[in-house]
């Protein structure tokens, strides 16, 4: 399996060989290897040199959590990032390793085209914080929208109120009735003469 540029060894791939006892994934593009694969290669002899060994946090605590009971472990040398790059395995503690792929230790380098994240992750976080940036000054410009629209608002008053008192003291009154005299009429009946005057 050495030298066959993998970058990812499924442990399904091991399990119809029961007694392995020595494997070479050297000269591929390791990055870190899986839990359960570090699990089923504990107590087989595995050769990793010439792997780029991304020493952080996702790609190799697993790794480093076994680093006392495999031998192997211990003999990895990090490829990345620049400050860990040449260090073996079994001097590291997890607190010395950084992020997944931060830093300027990370770039494109000797053909990892996967050890390229810093680029991929910045581009990550400016289209994120493009994104925030919109939302932002689209609920500003929402906001600016609903209080502009509040404060030139226009308020009609018809008075209604008014009328409907006007209607029901219409309504409320007895019905005057409109009667028709002449002036013989008028002349005869004394009330007539009075309301004509």
């Amino acid at each position: 399996m050495s030298g066959n540029e993998m970058a990812h060894l499924p442990v399904q791939f091991l399990s119809p060989v029961s007694k392995l006892t020595e494997i070479d994934i050297s000269r591929n593009k390791f990055q870190g290897l899986d839990e359960r694969l570090v699990v089923r290669l504990e107590k087989v002899k595995v050769h990793l040199d010439d792997n780029p060994w991304a020493c952080d946090l996702c790609h190799i605590t697993p790794m480093l959590s076994r680093v006392n009971e495999s031998t192997w472990v211990k003999d990895a040398v990090c490829s990345l990032p620049q400050n860990l790059k040449g260090r073996r395995f079994e001097g590291l503690t997890v607190s010395a390793l950084g992020w997944c792929g931060t830093g300027l230790g990370y770039r494109e380098e000797e053909g990892f085209a996967g050890l390229a994240l810093t680029h991929n992750a910045q581009l990550g976080i400016i289209a994120a914080g493009a994104a925030v940036a919109l939302l932002v000054i689209t609920m500003a410009a929402v906001v600016a929208g609903l209080l502009y629209n509040r404060h030139h608002a226009a308020f009609y008053y018809t008075n209604e109120e008014k009328r409907l008192a006007e209607r029901e003291k219409m309504y409320s009154e007895p019905e005057k009735k409109v009667s028709i005299a002449t002036i013989d009429e008028i002349t005869k009946d004394p009330e007539l003469q009075v309301l004509a005057s």
